[in-house]
């Protein structure tokens, strides 16, 4: 069975949930309207879980998640744990590490940088599932077409979930001309 430490609190309207593990690392971020459907949804990652109560590190994290939801700039210096991803998963995932604030990338593009032009879907796919949301910014991958594409969040529909999408990524400076990202904010990755 495995101990976390889990940390809650509610900023902006959001409840935010932050994981770590017994060696302080994050293993888990989350937000939503509901904490129920959070802890749900932290829960499903790992049913053998056992929690504990938050810490001053968990609270730290969570200071951090709601700079980074109002699209301020913080100190990312955190120690995450991707232990549960697959080789893929976490080359997608550093790659998307590497998508400064301000500018976006494409799932083709991720998919690219990573080696495997074609599993545009697969990135896709890996980053749907990320988890550590805002900490590896998922939010900063948008369709080819350069609109914002889908953003999850449990208990927020589709809409509300890339209206808030739109909103963290204007926070961070990116430009929309209409309903796509201006092409400036367009960022390459290199693999």
């Amino acid at each position: 069975m495995n101990l976390i430490t889990l940390s809650t609190n509610k900023i902006d309207g959001l409840w935010f949930a932050a994981a770590l593990n017994e060696n302080g690392e994050i293993v888990h971020t989350g937000f939503s309207p509901s904490k129920s459907r959070l802890l749900e949804e932290i829960i499903k990652r790992d049913p053998s879980i056992k929690i504990q109560r938050g810490d001053s590190e968990g609270r730290r994290v969570l200071e951090i998640l709601g700079k980074l939801i109002r699209g301020e700039d913080a100190d990312l210096a955190v120690r995450i744990n991707l232990d549960s991803a697959t080789a893929f998963q976490r080359s997608v995932y550093n790659t998307l590490r590497r998508v400064p604030r301000g500018k976006v990338s494409t799932y083709s593009m991720l998919a690219e940088a990573t080696g495997r032009k074609r599993a545009a879907r697969v990135a896709g796919n890996c980053v749907a599932s990320n988890p550590l949301p805002l900490i590896i910014p998922c939010h900063r991958i948008v369709l080819s077409s350069l609109k914002i594409g889908g953003y999850s969040i449990p208990s927020l529909d589709r809409i509300r979930a890339r209206q808030l999408k739109r909103k963290i990524l204007t926070a961070e400076g990116v430009e929309f001309e209409g309903e796509k990202v201006a092409l400036r904010c367009l960022w390459k990755p290199t693999a």
